[in-house]
C-alpha cells in the first residue's frame, strides 16, 4: 500500500495525538476519523429567536468576530463511544 500523505492531528474528544495515512489522491485515510470543517468564532451574540425540537427551546445565536476554521478529528476509541 502506498501511502500519499501523513498528517498530524488532535482528538478533539480526549486530545489524544493522531498519526492519519492518507492512502490515494481521492481522500481515503486510516488513523482516525474525520467529521469536516467548522467555523468557530470567540464571541456569540444572541439573537432574540428559538428553535423548537420536540419539546426543547435552542437559542439562535450569531457569531461575532472573524470566525477560525478547524477540523473535526475524533481518534478510533472515542468513536466507537
Amino acid at each position: 500500500m502506498i501511502f500519499v500523505k501523513k498528517l498530524k492531528k488532535k482528538c478533539v474528544i480526549c486530545g489524544r495525538k493522531l498519526k492519519i495515512m492518507t492512502k490515494n489522491k481521492r481522500g481515503h485515510y486510516s488513523g482516525g476519523n474525520y467529521f469536516g470543517r467548522f467555523e468557530l468564532y470567540k464571541r456569540y451574540r444572541n439573537t432574540g429567536r428559538y428553535a423548537k425540537f420536540g419539546k426543547m427551546k435552542v437559542d439562535i445565536v450569531e457569531g461575532i468576530g472573524k470566525p477560525k476554521e478547524v477540523e473535526y478529528w475524533e481518534c478510533n476509541k472515542c468513536f466507537r463511544k
